[in-house]
């Protein structure tokens, strides 16, 4: 039984299935080859599934280019990074977190 949401995806890619965002929701292609087992792994374990998500996008490698701010967040279900300091996030737990290694942000 899939515990985590890299064992979850790690399924779902020896499936062959594609999972990805739309909105809040989970949308998995090709939807013939989802298993019963696969699909009640993704509901129990759907925060994880989200965050890992949108971490598979890839945050900014540089500071933000309106305030030089090196803090970024992302909400899981809408994949963009957003500059931490220019628009704080309500719920920080909520939030995938980022900050650009300091080697970075003197460029």
């Amino acid at each position: 039984m899939t515990t985590s949401a890299s064992a979850i995806l790690s399924d779902a890619t020896r499936l062959g299935v594609t999972l990805q965002l739309r909105g809040t929701k989970v949308v998995a292609h090709p939807r013939s080859a989802l298993t019963a087992d696969l699909v009640a792994a993704i509901d129990r374990h759907r925060a994880d599934v989200l965050s890992a998500l949108a971490l598979a996008v890839p945050p900014p490698n540089s500071p933000c280019s309106n305030c030089r701010g090196p803090k970024f967040f992302a909400r899981p279900e809408r994949l963009t990074w957003v500059c931490a300091h220019c628009h704080p996030p309500t719920d920080a737990s909520a939030m995938v977190c980022h900050e650009v290694p300091t080697e970075a942000r003197d460029g």
